[in-house]
């Protein structure tokens, strides 16, 4: 059984959005970061492919829609 999670830390993250820890912390906050899992250790980690996912939604949003 291959593993092909790969688990990244809030500053991993931070640095992929290009966002300070203390920006993704307030978007945790706000419910507005990608989804996270908690391990048994209390801390927090983001499977890769949900923050791919989560960019891809927010792909062109803001942009005014196509006539």
């Amino acid at each position: 059984m291959g593993n092909d999670v790969a688990l990244l830390t809030k500053t991993e993250v931070a640095a992929w959005l290009r966002v300070s820890r203390a920006t993704l912390d307030r978007m945790i906050r706000d419910g507005t970061a990608p989804p996270s899992i908690t391990l048994p250790s209390g801390r927090r980690r983001w499977n890769r492919r949900d923050v791919e996912a989560w960019l891809e939604q927010r792909r062109g949003e803001g942009e005014p829609p196509a006539e």
